[in-house]
């Protein structure tokens, strides 16, 4: 029971982590035109859920933090003023899901790759293409949304798979390199009570920092 807890409030933090960003930062750039916003927030997302591998989740437990941080960027739509089912939330939301069972599935087959950077780099490509090309279907199929990169060239959707997979792999790679030199990255170490308050804390936070 007492382990179970610890596994839980590490998940509950890590989406909130990841939710704290989507509904600030993300917030922000998904209303912006910058054309790589997506990209930049897919890469934290990826991030975090690495983030979690290296504090010993498991892939069901990867993609809870997935589905943790979706339900707080629903919270977007209260401070944008925006509908709860509007594109600009509706996307970036399924996104964040579908980033969590891609990365979750491949986490899990490629176990093995995990450790090296070259392993790192195929985990980053496969997880970014794939979870792009579920969000791209869900996308056409279910809000009638064509994602930018596909309105350009097939090299152009090229490009833009390889800036993400290359953006993925930075992300997961400083979280490789600073969980072995830093101690705070080590968020399983923290008392179960600790890691629940800063959740809160961050939860706070971040409709704080949308209401201002």
């Amino acid at each position: 029971m007492k382990n179970n807890m610890s596994v839980w409030t590490t998940v509950l933090l890590l989406g909130s982590v990841w939710g704290f960003f989507e509904g600030t930062l993300g917030g922000f750039l998904h209303l912006s035109p910058l054309p790589i916003a997506g990209k930049i927030m897919a890469s934290i997302g990826f991030a975090v859920m690495f983030w979690g591998l290296k504090n010993g989740l498991k892939a069901k437990h990867i993609f809870a933090i997935s589905i943790i941080a979706a339900s707080l960027k629903f919270s977007t739509s209260l401070f944008f003023m925006l509908p709860l089912f509007h594109i600009k939330i509706i996307n970036p939301a399924q996104s964040i899901i579908l980033q969590g069972l891609c990365f979750a599935g491949v986490s899990y087959f490629l176990s093995d790759k995990l450790n090296s950077f070259k392993g790192l780099a195929t985990v980053s490509a496969l997880s970014f293409t794939m979870a792009f090309a579920l969000a791209a279907t869900f996308s056409f199929f279910v809000t009638n949304y064509v994602m930018g990169p596909l309105e350009g060239s097939f090299s152009m959707m090229l490009f833009h798979l390889a800036i993400g997979s290359l953006f993925t792999f930075t992300a997961i790679s400083l979280i490789h390199i600073a969980y072995e030199k830093i101690i705070y990255f080590h968020v399983a170490k923290l008392a179960p009570v600790t890691r629940t308050i800063v959740s809160f804390v961050l939860v706070m936070a971040t409709f704080l920092v949308k209401s201002i």
